[in-house]
This record gives structure tokens, sequence and C-alpha cells, in this order.
């Protein structure tokens, strides 16, 4: 809408008042987080797949059953190098074990991975 009527400045203030609410509610600090809205899941995820800091070192995981969007990340992260897995419900639980990533959070060098269900 018109950024100088009444109503459109009404809405651009509640949508500012929301997202401050959102990162007060996940206690981030607004300097270093963002929040966005966009029109729906596959919008969202689009997004992710954009803007993610892929790297040859990255690692894309997501679950057999997710939203079909999720697929459309793995283009992204094969434009960069990056691999990626499907994974069953043993192979999360694996994954996801604590022994298995500790020593890889601890890197400054670490490329960034990211994780869909």
């Amino acid at each position: 809408g018109n950024p100088h009527t009444m109503t459109s400045r009404a809405t651009s203030e509640a949508i500012e008042r929301t997202r401050l609410a959102v990162l007060s509610f996940l206690k981030v600090d607004a300097t270093k987080y963002s929040v966005v809205f966009t029109s729906g899941a596959t919008a969202a995820l689009k997004l992710v797949g954009e803007c993610f800091p892929w790297s040859g070192g990255s690692e894309f995981r997501y679950t057999l059953e997710n939203h079909n969007s999720v697929l459309g990340i793995r283009e992204y992260a094969m434009a960069k190098g990056a691999s990626f897995t499907a994974l069953d419900r043993a192979g999360l639980e694996a994954w996801l074990a604590p022994s298995k990533h500790s020593d890889k959070a601890e890197s400054k060098d670490a490329a960034c991975c990211l994780f869909a269900f």
C-alpha cells in the first residue's frame, strides 16, 4: 500500500512490534538476529536455500518425510559443492548423536550445515 496512508503506517508499526516480540520471546539480540515474514513455507524455504552460506564443506541433511519444498534446497547446496543426505529415523538419531558433532562445534573453520525436517 501507499506508505503515506494512516493504514500503511499502522500496519508497518504492527509488523515491527510483532518482529520485536518474536525476538524478545526467543531471548535473542535484535542487533544480531532478524525475523523475516514470508508468504508461506515454500517462500521461506526458498529464502533459506538462497541465503544460506553454503560451501564445499557444508552438509544439508533432511528427513525423508518433510515439506516438498525442502527438496528444492538441495539444488542450492549442490550448486556450492555441499553434500546432502535424506535421513530415515535411524539415520537421524545416529547423525544427531552428541559425540558425532562435539568436535566440529568447537572449530572456528567448520562449514555451516543445515538440517530440515
